[in-house]
């Protein structure tokens, strides 16, 4: 597989069958990270509704006014190569306040410019963009969820790159409609949703 994650394949059933699965322990994690920050930059700067106007022809600026990454609380819950690398083109590039929450932090964080929060509650109730850099174990399965939602400022930015077990849908759809709130996510999980490219900015 031309990947790294492998949760969605049946091992067992592979095995059964004789079936060898390879996969690439990790697949450049630059190009994770670098998508990781132009998704981010398509929220804050609404290229994707920008883009459309002008296909439809409107040149109207109205409602594409953008904010900065500079000075913004960016937190990276997870700090693996991509997270890492993530947070530095954020810290380093973009002059963003990076904070994270790992149980293991990672020795060279603090020369990326990223400080690390003592518990997640705090990482959540303080930044003003969220990147999910995790993998889907039984410990992050759901970690966005009703709770962890309900800790987050009111019109945060939500990123997902990783693996979409790690969100409840359904929360985060409730969530959607009471606040602001922009989500960028490389897929839903599959609870009854297609899994999906997508690019969604909720009012």
């Amino acid at each position: 597989m031309r990947c790294a994650g492998y949760n969605n394949v049946d091992l067992p059933t592979a095995t059964r069958l004789g079936m060898k699965v390879a996969r690439v322990a990790a697949y450049s994690p630059e190009a994770v990270a670098e998508f990781t920050v132009g998704m981010i930059l398509t929220v804050t700067r609404k290229y994707h509704k920008a883009y459309n106007r002008v296909r439809e022809g409107n040149f109207l600026l109205e409602g594409l006014v953008g904010i900065n990454l500079h000075g913004k609380t960016i937190g990276l819950i997870g700090t693996g190569k991509i997270g890492l690398l993530t947070g530095k083109i954020l810290s380093k590039g973009f002059g963003s306040q990076v904070v994270a929450y790992d149980p293991y932090p990672s020795p060279v964080a603090e020369e990326y410019g990223i400080k690390y929060v003592n518990t997640l509650e705090e990482l959540l109730s303080k930044s003003d963009i969220i990147s999910l850099h995790c993998q889907l174990v039984d410990s992050t399965k759901y970690i966005i969820n009703d709770n962890t939602l309900g800790q987050m400022k009111k019109g945060v930015i939500l990123v997902n790159t990783s693996r979409g077990g790690l969100i409840d849908t359904y929360a985060l759809i409730r969530y959607a409609s009471s606040k602001v709130f922009d989500l960028q996510s490389l897929i839903f999980p599959g609870q009854g949703f297609e899994k999906r490219t997508c690019c969604s900015s909720w009012p």
